[in-house]
């Protein structure tokens, strides 16, 4: 057997940031005062990545105030907390996935809050 990647991998490989992390985090619309489930799947190498910090920064797009959350493992490679957006406006959610010394990887989403 061959250690070269498939071109079906090799095309899934652009997908990716870093080194071989893949941070899947769905943008999406809220309603104002309810409380949403901010889910975020981690994997490394197409594995699950187990035993990171993950965090979400989470800002209005007109407003200067960041609001910092830690999103616990639920199960591995999965990370989730609950949060209630208090304001309508479209807001930006940065995950940022830290693990060690080596690993510091983050994609930026946009979420709307009607």
């Amino acid at each position: 057997p061959t250690s070269e990647p498939t071109t079906e991998h090799a095309a899934h490989g652009e997908n990716h940031h870093g080194d071989g992390v893949t941070i899947d985090f769905n943008e999406g619309t809220t309603t104002v005062g309810e409380a949403v489930m901010l889910v975020t799947d981690v994997l490394l190498d197409d594995e699950p990545l187990e035993g990171a910090r993950v965090q979400y920064d989470i800002v209005r797009s007109d407003a200067e105030h960041h609001t910092w959350l830690e999103a616990p493992e639920e199960k591995a490679g999965m990370y989730q907390t609950e949060f209630r957006f208090t304001e309508t406006g479209t807001y930006e959610i940065e995950v940022h996935v830290t693990k060690g010394d080596d690993l510091h990887d983050h994609v930026k989403k946009t979420y709307i809050v009607e």
